[in-house]
């Protein structure tokens, strides 16, 4: 398993044998690259206070939904959106996710106009041990499918009213679900 972000990479050896795809309602891509099933899915746009507890929703279902072998459930509910999410309960898992939101919330530059643009990338691999043309042996990773979540904060001025606010929360609590 590996999440990257932003070009880099966190990792942690929670790697398995392929298992089967599970779809979304809201992957808008599947792509087939050889072995590699990539899936994007729809945009976030969020605010900066957002980012965090966004991630988390759509890291740890992934991570949940696409577990090998057996784990404990734990429900979740969200601290900012009105959406309940699962999580296995391995703090390896947890620790890992956590560290990688806090890479990407402070890699976070907002431009001149107002916002930030970055992806989240999911990866599942396995290891595999190839065999050079004079014997030598070497252990890689062989990446079977990537989950792509693109992420724009946004901080403009219009966005500051209560109303556009509770839009946009209701938006956002829509594409988590």
């Amino acid at each position: 398993l590996s999440l990257s972000l932003c070009g880099s990479a966190v990792s942690a050896g929670l790697a398995g044998e392929r298992d089967t795809h599970i779809h979304t309602q809201r992957v808008i891509i599947i792509r087939y690259i050889m072995n590699l099933e990539e899936h994007k899915l729809d945009g976030l746009v969020l605010a900066p206070f957002q980012v965090k507890e966004a991630l988390r929703c759509v890291l740890h279902t992934i991570l949940f939904s696409r577990s090998l072998g057996p784990t404990e459930p734990l429900e979740v509910q969200s601290e900012l959106f009105d959406v309940t999410y699962m999580r296995n309960g391995t703090i390896e898992t947890d620790k890992m996710v956590e560290l990688a939101i806090e890479r990407l919330a402070s890699s976070l530059s907002i431009r001149i106009d107002g916002t930030s643009r970055r992806r989240v990338a999911l990866s599942f691999y396995e290891k595999v041990e190839t065999t050079s043309f004079f014997g030598g042996k070497k252990e890689g990773k062989r990446c079977w499918e990537r989950w792509i979540v693109p992420i724009i904060v946004q901080t403009s001025s219009s966005s500051s009213s209560s109303s556009s606010r509770g839009r946009r929360r209701k938006r956002i609590e829509e594409k988590l679900r």
